[in-house]
Parts: structure tokens; C-alpha cells; sequence
């Protein structure tokens, strides 16, 4: 085992040290011709760390992110954003540069290796890079210049650490002064009038904002203002040609007038002349942004047959040349034949239209003289590409059959009718190794060898590797075999066989009565004889154009046979179809499409593109960002996907064609700067899984072969410059697959923006820390923890409070399971959390798709359930690998089950899609925080989340790969609810050190936009916190980490605020730490104006008061939900706890102390502390109560029991039994009336076991109705019936004196037609 020891050598640094800003980075001076910055790397910090028995340290300073490769030295550094002149060249120089050498050796970047379902981090350093002896990298580094919305921008990147890595020596650098220099030099401009937008953005990015300003240019400024429509009038339709991926869908399409009628085309109102027909070729868009397309249909030319008497008659028809989206092109560049596959789908769509103006139609051109020898034979290409795998389940590459040791032979039968079996043939394989070790291919042709190939495979990576070979006398005029023979050199080699061609010689011989050919490349003129048709109606077209077809006219046809002439050249063949009337084809399918008008310029701040079956939902989101915050409004389009594939790719699914239609947008609608991608995708376009899952928006999937450098990007969409510039719009998708789940999200947002509940999560921020373990419960990764630590101390803004779940402070229980070891505590710690709300959970260490870290704390399977966090929604923001793998065809991801969820969950998620690196990982995260809470601790507005997540991956140095692989799951568009105004404490009484058992008084006052507010009339809520507890763990391996947990809660209410001015008590439990200097009160405050928060900070804790005797303990009340309820009544499976707690003496101990916290025993359980979830009643010190959820309870009868203490440490215990039903059972019990006998009035009370329609009925013992009363809704429970038998009947006449019967019948609420239950009893009228 790996061996890593940690030695912290400073301290932790002050919170104020690692805020939000320059960190140490200042403008010296600006001008036209150049920008000087110094950088003082602030609070150096070293830690040693043994690997191996082998000492390294690690370096960091104020806002470092650490940089490097894996296996070569870990290294801060510093990037800041510069603006610069729109034009030029940008030069760099050092001016002055201040360092001491030291003898240091220095961490290497770990790297990421396998471990179960996860990973783990492997500190092994890489020989060549320690066995360098210059100091490397360059102090200062300038990337290429990018464009980001206007502005011309670089990145500066100081390294204030340089290593020589075989001397054992670092130079530090105190002090680094850079000169960049712009040529040609610019003049100043007088500023720009761009958009308040982009000044929030660049101001947040650019270290120098305000003087790079004048050099900005306002895109929206130069839009295009004409107005374009792809689709002129209303008569537009879909023509289908499907494939199957074999290429053999090409050829002659017949669309009868009868197929057109039944498609909905007003057959007898169409002048034929008109009809046109538009198809883009069917290949798929260049992904380079900056390629040349079409940027409109192109009109191809058909015949229509019987145009001619302005007519469509029943005869008649179109003819047009038609290909599926696969298929056969000689390539210019290497002189040979290639076969192409769209990777995205089968369907090519053609679009006919009519009414507009004339159709183009297929021209003729007469054969040249009929004379000479014909041809003998033709160039022709077979291919066999059969995509079955997708290795890495990741990415746009697909392998095909499978080879192993045990399954070592490859046989694909290919038809050549007409093949010249003594030409010369070549022969192309492409196959991959796919596992580390050599491979060989021996390749043959109808038994006959080839040749053979032979590579060397990597683990995790693949690279396909091509084999060519020509032979002459090996192909069969007809059925032929292509063969592969795999060597293997181990039981656990594997390989793919990717595709194949054969290039060969055919004869002039038609199948099915059409033959496709290409005519030879010499410069002349070329004859052709094609014969053994089985019609004689045999015409000819050259098809080389696919979009000009023309006739070829005045061929010599005699019976079954056809001859004509046509001029050839040297540098790209033609390409012919001869067929006959037999051989048309039939299109799959034909249907009306609305036409759509993308094209139109607009002005727009915020596009969402949605599945068309997710409109309506979208247009709700479109409300909320238009109608609820005037202040904060967005100008919304919604957009279908369809209407995108329809203007960009032409109707055919094309993920090219979204960020085609974003560039254009961009352009010609205002330059937006948010989009929304609203539905979920997977990376197999084609379903040749066949899981059948929808791909809604289809995912932007990278070609790379590795695993490690495969992944989706939704960052990709927004490239609208090219991927050098970097994101211009922020993005993020919400991954629906129905329209249940679209609602449940659209309401979930509106709901969390317009009426999440005012209280303290929304002030809360949770952070988690993995701990050192991994696979069978060992390791020695510690700096998930530091990381963790790091984030919360320095970067979370102070009016917030700061949650901390460390896994190194749970107990491990040791299990048979791969992982080794569990944490229970820490993950019911964890969903608590999750539970009782926050603004941001944010996770840092190692998970996957379905769960978080090697002890299982948060598991898809087991926990999902228990998230029931209603209206107290988070942002998430997982610093792992894989947790939001959302483009998987098979199955959901955890991240995508917390934002799709309805009513609980994430509100949104930033997460990574794939495996990602720790250490870019946590400089992502830091910069996420950086620029979400720019700015709030004076203005109290957060930045919009998928701003912040563009900058912060715009502004580091961590590389674009990583950084790609992290996606908002959740509306970019969204503010956090963090609170806005803010308060003060303004006395603390009777003083500032908080005293056990003493009496105190808050006071302070409510402040909005930096004024009192004097109307201010709402609650707020007071929460007092002990001293900070410092911690040093010690792992197994005999490594520290330090930090610090917050302090106990030691007084939790809330007060009435009035004319902006508060007032709170509260009493100082026993249960102190005595001696701390940083306890804490914090502020809430709320009402239907807003919200804001306040803290106090720094407070001693010490002391105690002498004068409070109090030797009893609280009183203490339990019930479920209804205060009625009596010790084993029912409950549902997922009842609410609730409890009442008071002393009148000293008030509720909720610092929850090991020994005195607020525990909960359900049966003979371990008890679960509690004392979280307590709050004192508004105004009051001395009684309160709490609510806790118990999830998933089996049925059957339970005893709980729940122990609390005063701040005295007296203690007491109430218990109470309760019997849990299952949701399907509906059952009444208990039914009673009081008084009984009665003489003027009785009520009736029960019991039901679940919510129910409950009506009531009143008989005489011989069964004759009395009296009936109005249905009640019932709630699980205790229950009395809202009306008050008089004694008196229907009429309102009294009953006689006597013994009557009453029917109560309960039916379960919502379940229509059920049968319900009854039950019966006797009342006694006396008088």
C-alpha cells in the first residue's frame, strides 16, 4: 500500500485573506501601448507530505490554484484575465522578479486510477520530469488571446514557484512585476456603450476592467437587421428516406400523387410547375464554427411527371434522386473511394414546398457520339461499418465486432456482383486495441492472405489504426468473405474490428435493375455499355451533383441494354445511376411540418431551447424571467429543438446545428447571454443499444478515444467563436425526460424564486469533505479535507454560516463490502443536512453516478428516499468525478434524480460528467464561489449561476478539459436565495463575553440599501454559536490535517422586529467551551419585503453566573402532526415528529454536547441526535419545539422515546408508542362519542390509518336513516368529526330518548371507486 504522510507546517490562515478579488495582483499602470501588473503571492503555506517514505512538500498562497501534469510537480499559480486592445499583438516581459532558493522537493500531481466504482489518487511521480534539473515553468506565462463578448482578452498565469526537481531546489518568488506590450499601439477610445450585462460580467473577470473598457466593441450594436425566412408560406413538407447505416438506400424515389393526398397536400390546388424540393446533401455539419456552410435549403432538381397540363393528376408523379445518410464519395485528397456514416441518425429529410414560384427541374444533356470501345469495368467501393460499441460509454466514437482470445476470428461477407476477380483489388481494415499489450491482425480475402498489422494497446485509450493492402485474383465475381485473425497475447485481450472497404473493378452489370458508377479518371471522352436489364425503359442521370441531376438524353438503348458517351477528366470522377422504372424507390415517410421563423432578429436576453413536448413548461420559465422581478428581468425566446434542426441542419438531428443556431443568435438577436437546454439527451444518437430512452437535446459528444479525454460538453454549445475564445453565453440544461418531470421542475424553480420558505438554510452553506479512505477501508488522500476547509475558511462570505461534515470526524464500521468500510453516522449526518435545507451543499472527493465517496454516504439506492427537503432547495456543487453523468442512454445519474425530482432535491447541480482531477477540481470550485458571491457582502446579490460557472472556468488556468466536463444541471439564469439586506448587532448585554447560565439581551437594527430600514415589520431569528472547535486528525498512516468545526449552536429563536429595530433573549447553556475567543451570533430576518442576515463575530466564551438554581428537568410533549393524538395511534410509514420542549428556568440545552443533546430512540435502536432540528418559539428563551421526519418505517407498532435537557443539565424523557401502516391499507378505529349517553349534544372522534373521505350517518336500531351529516377530510391519525350531533333528525325534530346506531365510513382520499371500510356504534339519547 502506498504510504502518504502529511506535516502541516503553518497555520490556517485568515478567512479575510482568501476572499473574493485580486489576491495580490495590481494594475501599476495602463496605456495604449501596454499594461504593467505586479503580483505579491500573499500567506505562503507549506505542507510536507510523505509518499512512499519519500518527503515532498506542497505549496499554496492567497487564491493559488495548483497546476501541472500528472506525475510531474504540483505547482501554485496565479492566472488573472487582462483585458487588451481589439487588435495587435501582445508581447511579454518581466521587469523585476524577487525569489529565494530553497532545498524542496515537491508533490507531484496525483493521478487518477480505477478503485471499484470509483477512483483513487496515485502520487507516483514520473521519472523523466524529476529527472530535470532547469527551473521550470516560465515565472510568467500569456495565453493566446481570446474574444469574450466584445472584449479581446488574455490570460496571465504567474507561477511564483519554480522547481528543479533533480537539484531538490524551488525558487519562491516574493515579488513579480510583468510589462505586456501592445503592438501596434492603440489610442484610447471613449468607452463603449455595452450593455449593463457584460459591465457586471467583465468587471467580475477583468483585473483591469475600467481601463480596458474603451477598448471594448459592442456586438449588439452591428446586428443584422434583414429579415430572412427559410420556410416562406405554409405549405412545407417532410420527405423521409430512412437507412440502416449499409448504404444501400441511394437511387431513383418515385412520390405518387396519391402518397401526397394521403400526407394532407391539396392535391387539386397545386400547380405542379411549382413544386420544389430542398435537401442539404445529408452529411453532417463541420463542427469547425468558422467552415464554410450552406446557409439556407438548396433546391434540388426533380422531373415531375405530367406537369404539363397545370395539373396533378392520379398518374402522375415526382421523381428525384435520393440517398439515406450513408453512403460512398471519392476522396480528392488521396485519390481514393471512402464510405462516410452520419454518426447522428438514419433519416435524411428532403422538404417539398409548392406555390411559390417554379421548381427547379432536372436538365438534359445529350450523349456525346456513341462511338470507340466501351468501357470494361468501373471503380466501385463496398463497405461494412456495424457500430456496435461505444467503449467508454462516452463520446462520438464507435467500434464495431469485438475480438478475443477466445473469439479470434472476423468474418464479413460482402456481394460484388460484377467484381473482375484479376484486377487488382485493395483492401482497408481499421481496428483498435483496446487493452494495454501487443496485438496482431492477420487479415484475408476468401481465405487467401493479405497481410497482417500489428499494434501496441494502451489501458484506457485507444488509437485506430488503418491496414492496406492490394491484391489482384482474390475477389469472387459475386459472394466474397473479408477475414480478420486476432492474436492475442493474454486471457484479457481485447480488440475491435472498426470497419472495412474493399476498392475493386466492377463490371458494368445492374442488380434490381440499377446500377450506380463512376466514370474513369483520364482526361477524353468515355464510352459506357451497361446491358441485362430486365425493362427496356432504362434511362440515365448523372448524379455527381446531388442537387443538379441532370438526363443524360439521346443513349443508343437496344432491348435490355444502354450506351452513351460523356466526357471524362483527370481530377474527380462522375457519378451515374442507369435504372429502370422497376428499380424506383418509395421515400419511408412524408408529413406536413409548421414552418418556423429562427431566422427573424430580435432582441433577447435569455434563450431556451426545448423539446417540443416541454412548451408549455418552458413558456413558464419564460414568465418568471420576464413577469415576476421587473429589476431583474430577462427578454426570454422559447425555442423548439425541431425548429432548430429544421433552420440549422436542415431537418436532420444534428447537435452542430444548436450551436450553429447560438452563433447566429448571438449575431442577430441581441448577443444573449443565457441559454437553457430543456430536455435530457445520451451519447447514442443512433439507439444502437436500443434502450429506447429518448434523446431529447442531443449531447455535444468529443471525438477523442481515450478515457480520460472522452466526454459531453454542454460548454461546447456556446463556442460561438471557435473553442479558442472560450464560452460567450452561460449555459445549463435541465435533463427531463417527460412532461411530469418538466413540470415538477418548472414549479420547483418558480416555487423556490417566488415562495421558498424565509428561513436560516437559505444563510446556510454546507460543505462536505471526503476523508482518506478508499477501497478496503485504507488510503492516505488527505487533500479532499484540505480542500474542503480551504473553500469553507476562505472563500464563503461572512454573513453566511458554514456548515461542515468531514467524514475523518465519523466513526468507520468496518464491512464485508468492496468498499471495506461504511459511515453510517456521517451519512445520516449528511441527509439531515440535506433535509433541513441549504443555500449550496457542496461536495469535494471521490463519487460516481450513482453515490459519493468509497463509505457509501449518499447511495441512489438506499437514499434517494429519504431526500424529502421540501421548499428548502440547494444548489449543489459536487467536486467529483461522474456524479452528474447525465448522457448515459441506460440510466439516470443521481445528480439528474435530485434536479428532476418534484418537491425535494437539488434546485440545481454543478457537477462533473466524467473523471476529473482533484486538484483543477477545487480550483474550479474555489472560482465558482469567487464570482457567485462577488460582490454580495456589499450589495447583497449573488451573481446569476451559470455566469458564475463561466467565469470561474474562464478565469483559471486548469485546463479546458477538465473544466468542460463539469455542467450546470439547473437554469443558468438563476440567482440564489441568499438573503439580501442586512443587520447589526448594536448592544449585547450584559456584555461581550458569553457567560454559562447568564441572561442576555440582543439589540440591533434592520438595514436595507445601506439605511435603516425603518418600515421594516417581520421576524428574525437569533442563533448564538459557541467557540470554534480546532481539530487534528491523525490517519492510520500517521498523517495530520487541521481544522476547525463551528462552534455548538447554544441559543436557536426568533423575535418580532419592528420599525427596523430587534430585540432577542437568550440564556448561555452549561454545556460551553470556555475559553474561546470567535463565538458567533448570527441573523435572520425576514418578512413579505425580503429577507437579509447579520452576524457578530469574535465573541469570548467564558465564565459562568452564579445566581440560576434550576434541579428540574424540561417538560417535554410528543404527538405525530395533531397535538390530539394519543400513545398507539396510527401513523404513515413517513410520519413527522413533533415535540414541544420547555424550562421555565433555564431555558432548552440545544448546544448538543456529547452527553447532553436532544436524542431520539425509535424501538431499540441506536439513538439519533436531534437537537439540530430545535428552535425556541418566536420571543422566547425558555420553550420551543421541533419537527424531524421519520423516513421509511416499517409497519407494525413502535415505541419512541426522546430524551432532552435544560442549561442546567437536568434531563428528562417522554415516550410514546405509534403503529405504522402500510400506504395501502386504509383502516378505522377507535371510534368513540362524549358525552355518551348524552341528553342535547355528542361529538364523535376515530382514528383512520391514512388521509380518507369520511362521512357520517346516524340509524335507529331497526335501520331507518336518521340523520346524515356533510364529509369530512380525515388525516392520518386522531380525528373528530367537525359536527355536533343536536339529537335532533333530518327535519330538526328531537329524537326520541333511546339507543341509535351511527355508520362511519372512511374511503382513502384520491382513490376514486375504492371500496372504502366501515365501522359501527351505539349512542344513547337520555334526557
Amino acid at each position: 500500500m502506498r504510504r502518504y504522510i502529511l506535516f502541516a507546517l503553518l497555520s490556517f490562515l485568515p478567512a479575510a485573506l482568501w476572499a473574493a478579488g485580486t489576491q495580490g495582483v495590481h494594475v501599476l499602470s495602463s496605456s495604449g501601448s501596454q499594461l504593467v501588473l505586479e503580483f505579491v503571492p500573499e500567506n505562503w503555506r507549506m505542507d510536507s507530505v510523505r509518499v512512499d517514505g519519500q518527503l515532498y512538500q506542497n505549496y499554496l498562497f492567497s487564491g493559488a490554484e495548483l497546476t501541472g501534469t500528472p506525475g510531474a510537480p504540483q505547482l501554485p499559480a496565479r492566472t488573472v484575465v487582462a483585458g487588451i486592445p481589439p487588435a495587435g499583438g501582445v508581447a511579454l516581459r518581466i521587469l523585476s522578479a524577487e525569489y529565494e532558493t530553497r532545498s524542496s522537493t515537491v508533490l507531484p500531481m496525483g493521478r487518477i486510477v480505477p478503485d471499484g466504482q470509483l477512483t483513487r489518487t496515485d502520487y507516483r511521480r514520473d521519472a523523466a520530469e524529476y529527472g530535470r534539473q532547469e527551473y521550470a515553468p516560465d515565472i510568467v506565462r500569456i495565453a493566446e488571446p481570446e474574444d469574450f463578448r466584445g472584449q479581446r482578452t488574455v490570460k496571465v498565469t504567474f507561477h511564483p514557484l519554480q522547481a528543479s526537481p533533480d537539484n531538490r531546489q524551488v525558487r519562491l518568488y516574493r515579488r513579480i512585476v510583468a510589462e505586456l506590450t501592445f503592438s501596434p499601439a492603440v489610442q484610447r477610445n471613449s468607452l463603449s456603450a455595452t450593455g449593463a450585462a457584460e459591465d457586471g460580467l467583465l468587471r467580475n473577470l477583468l483585473v483591469n476592467a475600467e481601463q480596458a473598457r474603451a477598448w471594448r466593441t459592442n456586438e449588439a450594436v452591428k446586428l443584422a437587421k434583414t429579415v430572412r425566412t427559410l420556410f416562406p408560406g405554409d405549405n412545407w413538407y417532410k420527405i423521409i428516406i430512412r437507412g440502416d447505416g449499409t448504404g444501400g438506400r441511394e437511387g431513383l424515389y418515385k412520390i405518387t400523387t396519391a402518397a401526397l393526398s394521403q400526407a394532407g397536400v391539396p392535391i387539386a390546388s397545386v400547380d405542379p410547375a411549382t413544386i420544389q424540393l430542398f435537401n442539404n446533401g445529408g452529411r453532417e455539419l463541420p463542427e469547425n464554427v468558422s467552415a464554410t456552410r450552406p446557409d439556407s435549403l438548396v433546391e434540388n432538381a426533380i422531373l415531375v411527371n405530367g406537369e404539363s397540363d397545370g395539373r396533378l393528376d392520379s398518374g402522375d408523379f415526382i421523381l428525384f434522386y435520393g440517398r439515406s445518410l450513408e453512403g460512398k464519395y471519392y476522396s480528392s485528397s488521396d485519390g481514393k473511394y471512402r464510405h462516410y456514416i452520419n454518426r447522428y441518425g438514419y433519416d435524411n429529410v428532403y422538404w417539398l414546398t409548392f406555390g411559390l414560384t417554379r421548381g427547379k427541374r432536372m436538365q438534359s444533356r445529350t450523349s456525346l457520339p456513341v462511338i470507340g470501345e466501351a468501357e470494361s469495368s468501373f471503380r466501385d467501393l463496398a463497405f461494412n461499418e456495424e457500430d456496435r460499441a461505444n467503449i467508454y460509454k462516452s463520446g462520438s466514437d464507435w467500434l464495431g465486432f469485438e475480438l478475443a482470445r477466445d473469439k479470434n476470428i472476423y468474418s464479413q461477407s460482402f456481394s460484388l456482383p460484377g467484381a473482375v476477380p484479376q484486377a487488382a483489388a485493395v483492401f482497408r481494415f481499421q481496428v483498435a486495441g483496446t487493452t494495454s499489450g501487443s496485438h496482431s491482425f492477420k487479415m484475408n480475402a476468401n481465405g487467401n492472405s493479405l497481410g497482417q498489422l500489428s499494434l501496441s494497446g494502451q489501458l484506457s485509450a485507444y488509437t485506430p489504426r488503418q491496414a492496406e493492402f492490394t491484391s489482384a485474383g482474390v475477389l469472387l465475381d459475386g459472394g466474397n468473405t473479408l477475414g480478420i485473425e486476432y492474436g492475442a497475447t493474454s486471457d484479457i485481450s481485447q480488440a475491435y474490428v472498426d470497419w472495412v472497404e474493399v476498392e475493386y473493378q466492377r463490371r458494368f452489370q445492374p442488380a434490381g435493375d440499377q446500377l450506380i458508377f463512376n466514370s474513369p479518371l483520364r482526361a477524353g471522352v468515355a464510352l459506357y455499355e451497361i446491358g441485362n436489364f430486365e425493362r427496356a425503359e432504362i434511362a440515365v442521370y448523372d448524379i455527381t451533383s446531388f442537387h443538379e441531376v441532370s438526363v443524360i438524353e439521346g443513349a443508343q438503348i437496344a432491348g435490355a441494354k444502354i450506351r452513351f458517351s460523356d466526357e471524362v477528366n483527370d481530377q474527380s470522377p462522375r457519378r451515374y445511376l442507369a435504372v429502370t422504372p422497376a428499380a424506383y424507390m418509395a421515400v419511408t415517410e412524408i408529413r406536413r411540418d409548421p414552418s418556423s421563423d429562427l431566422r427573424r432578429p430580435r432582441d433577447v436576453d435569455y434563450i431556451i431551447v426545448t423539446h417540443d413536448n416541454f412548451y408549455q413548461q418552458a413558456s413558464q420559465l419564460e414568465s418568471l424571467r420576464e413577469d415576476w422581478n421587473s429589476s431583474d428581468r430577462l427578454e426570454t425566446e422559447v425555442v423548439k429543438i425541431s425548429d432548430v434542426f429544421d433552420e440549422f441542419s436542415w431537418g436532420l438531428t444534428d447537435p452542430v446545428a444548436l450551436r450553429d443556431f447560438l452563433a447566429y443568435a448571438y449575431t442577430n438577436w441581441g448577443a444573449p447571454g443565457y441559454v437553457l437546454l430543456f430536455g435530457d439527451g445520451h451519447y447514442d444518437f443512433r439507439n444502437i443499444y436500443r434502450y429506447s430512452t429518448p434523446n431529447l437535446i442531443p449531447p455535444y459528444e468529443s471525438p477523442e478515444t481515450s478515457e480520460i479525454a472522452s466526454r459531453t460538453s454542454d460548454d461546447w454549445f456556446t463556442y460561438l467563436k471557435g473553442s479558442n475564445n472560450g464560452m460567450q453565453m452561460a449555459i445549463g440544461r435541465l435533463p427531463v425526460q417527460t412532461v411530469d418531470e418538466a413540470q415538477g421542475v418548472v414549479t420547483k424553480l418558480i416555487e423556490y424564486e417566488t415562495k421558498s420558505l424565509a428561513e436560516e438554510w437559505r444563510k446556510t452553506v454546507t460543505i462536505v469533505g471526503d476523508d482518506e479512505l478508499v477501497s478496503g477501508g485504507k488510503g492516505e488522500e488527505l487533500e479532499h479535507t484540505r480542500q474542503a476547509e480551504w473553500l469553507a475558511e476562505r472563500y464563503v462570505p461572512a454573513a453566511l454560516n458554514v456548515e461542515k461534515i468531514y467524514l475523518m470526524e465519523f466513526p468507520a464500521v468496518r464491512t464485508a463490502s468492496i468498499s471495506g468500510v461504511t459511515k453510517p453516522q456521517a451519512s445520516a449526518a449528511f441527509i439531515d443536512r440535506v433535509n433541513q435545507g441549504s443555500l449550496i451543499v457542496n461536495f469535494i472527493g471521490h463519487g460516481a453516478d450513482e453515490l459519493l465517496t468509497h463509505e457509501n454516504i449518499f447511495n441512489l439506492s438506499t437514499d434517494f428516499d429519504k431526500v424529502q427537503n421540501a421548499r428548502r432547495y440547494a444548489l449543489w456543487i459536487a467536486s467529483t468525478c461522474e456524479f452528474a453523468y447525465w448522457d448515459q442512454p441506460q440510466k439516470q445519474s443521481f445528480a439528474e434524480y435530485l434536479v428532476s425530482a418534484t418537491g425535494r432535491g437539488a434546485i440545481g447541480m454543478i457537477s462533473s460528467t466524467r473523471l476529473v482531477y482533484s486538484s483543477e477540481n477545487a480550483t474550479l470550485n474555489y472560482n465558482i464561489f469567487n464570482y457567485l458571491f462577488s460582490g454580495y457582502e456589499s450589495s447583497g446579490k449573488v451573481a446569476r449561476v451559470g455566469d458564475a460557472l463561466m467565469l470561474a472556468k474562464r478565469g483559471s488556468s486548469a485546463s479546458q478539459l477538465n473544466n468542460e466536463k463539469f455542467v450546470l444541471l439547473g437554469d443558468p439564469a438563476m440567482r440564489l436565495a441568499a438573503p439580501r439586506y442586512r443587520a447589526s448587532v448594536d448592544t449585547l448585554s450584559p456584555g461581550a463575553t458569553l457567560q454559562a447560565l447568564t441572561h442576555f439581551t440582543v439589540k440591533g437594527s434592520v438595514v436595507k440599501e445601506g439605511a435603516s430600514w425603518q418600515d421594516f415589520d417581520g421576524t428574525l431569528q437569533l442563533r448564538v454559536f459557541d467557540a470554534r472547535k480546532p481539530r487534528t486528525y491523525v490517519s492510520e498512516g500517521g498523517s495530520t490535517v487541521n481544522y476547525i468545526l463551528p462552534g455548538n449552536t447554544i441559543f436557536r429563536g426568533t423575535a418580532v422586529s419592528g420599525a427596523g429595530r430587534f430585540s432577542a433573549q437568550f440564556i448561555v447553556p452549561k454545556d460551553i467551551s470556555y475559553g474561546g475567543g470567535d463565538g458567533r451570533i448570527s441573523l435572520y430576518f425576514w418578512s413579505p419585503e425580503g429577507d437579509g442576515t447579520g452576524y457578530m463575530n469574535n465573541l469570548m466564551v467564558d465564565g459562568s453566573a452564579m445566581g440560576l438554581i434550576d434541579r428540574e428537568g424540561p417538560m417535554i410533549k410528543v404527538h405525530f402532526g395533531n397535538p390530539s393524538f394519543a400513545s398507539g395511534d396510527f401513523t404513515t410509514s413517513n410520519p413527522l415528529l413533533h415535540v414541544q420542549i420547555s424550562d421555565s428556568l433555564s431555558g432548552v440545552n440545544i448546544a448538543g454536547d456529547i452527553g447532553h443533546q436532544i436524542i431520539m430512540t425509535l424501538d431499540d435502536g441506536e439513538g439519533r441526535n436531534i437537537t439540530e432540528y430545535f428552535q425556541y418559539y418566536k420571543g422566547s428563551y425558555t420553550s420551543g419545539e421541533l419537527q424531524y421526519l421519520l423516513a421509511q418505517l416499517a409497519p407494525g407498532r413502535h415505541t419512541l422515546s426522546l430524551k432532552a435537557w435544560d442549561n442546567s443539565n437536568n434531563s428528562n424523557i417522554a415516550e410514546i408508542e405509534f403503529v405504522v401502516v402500510a400506504e395501502s391499507d386504509l383502516t378505522l378505529g377507535n371510534l368513540l362519542n362524549y358525552p355518551n349517553p348524552m341528553t342535547d349534544r355528542t361529538q364523535f372522534t376515530f382514528e383512520v390509518s391514512r388521509d380518507a373521505e369520511v362521512t357520517l350517518q346516524l340509524y335507529t336500531v331497526a335501520g331507518r336513516l336518521v340523520r346524515r351529516f356533510p364529509a369530512m377530510q380525515a388525516e392520518v391519525g386522531f380525528n373528530i368529526y367537525p359536527e355536533v350531533w343536536d339529537g335532533t333528525d333530518a327535519e330538526g325534530d328531537p329524537v326520541a330518548n333511546g339507543v341509535y346506531l351511527y355508520r362511519v365510513h372512511a374511503r382513502s382520499t384520491g382513490q376514486e371507486g375504492a371500496a372504502g371500510v366501515d365501522a359501527v356504534g351505539k349512542v344513547i339519547v337520555a334526557r
